[in-house]
């Protein structure tokens, strides 16, 4: 938080080696409808000002655009839940494997295509990998890519 105390809502938690350098960090996976994106957005140190990337939801110039998809996603899937799998480091870039999963609430608009799904209320699982160019400590480039999206009963 802005005043430095500690958020309260965390849902998982760890200790993995930052891909820049080695360093051990602290990553969480937080409950949806959190305080915790807010309070990140308002300290967005991980993607430098001109981040670029795009995947099959996103498409975004800038941490501005970024932030903005963010929000519209956070108006349509809700109990958010995060799990990541390999991560591959070679120089400046770093591949995640990840897997999410959340409620589909709202309006989603896929921004590669434009496809547009309407709520369900069921929960939207998809596996994906990005690759991330680094620029020091923060992501400066990213294109990320989907394996699947199912719906799940």
């Amino acid at each position: 938080r802005r005043d430095g105390t500690v958020q309260a809502s965390v849902v998982n938690a760890g200790v993995m080696l930052h891909p820049a350098d080695d360093t051990e960090v602290v990553v969480c996976v937080a409950r949806g409808r959190s305080r915790k994106l807010a309070n990140l957005r308002a300290r967005p140190a991980l993607y430098t000002h001109d981040a670029a990337g795009s995947g099959p939801a996103t498409n975004a110039r800038s941490r501005a655009e970024l932030a903005l998809e963010v929000e519209e996603r956070t108006a349509a899937l809700t109990q958010a839940e995060v799990t990541f799998g390999n991560v591959d480091r070679r120089g400046d870039l770093v591949r995640l494997e990840w897997e999410a999963s959340a409620l589909h609430i709202g309006r989603l608009v896929l921004k590669s295509n434009g496809a547009v799904l309407e709520p369900t209320g069921m929960r939207l699982r998809v596996r994906a990998v990005t690759v991330a160019k680094f620029r020091g400590d923060q992501i400066c480039s990213w294109r990320s890519h989907w394996e699947d999206l199912a719906l799940a009963c």
